[in-house]
């Protein structure tokens, strides 16, 4: 009568168990698509910003140096990327 009990009761864990893995299993990736979408979004806000920098130095620099001229370059680190 007790190992009944007992597995009823593994039995009941097990199934808890089993339907917190599935949670698990979905919310990862869920967090997997946000983080995607946070990456492209900082991605995107970086480039915009570097792309206003960009403008507002060469003008700067025409103002400092009437006859010169300046850019920047944003490179990029591959070595980053995982």
């Amino acid at each position: 009568m007790k190992a009944l009990e007992k597995y009823d009761s593994y039995k009941s864990v097990h199934e808890n168990l089993s339907d917190r893995f599935k949670e698990i299993n979905t919310s990862e990736g869920t967090l997997d698509d946000l983080l995607a979408h946070l990456d492209r979004q900082k991605e995107k806000a970086i480039e915009t910003t570097f792309t206003n920098l960009r403008k507002h130095f060469i003008d700067v620099f025409k103002e400092i140096v009437p006859m010169g001229s300046a850019n920047i370059k944003m490179v990029k680190n591959s070595e980053d990327k995982v």
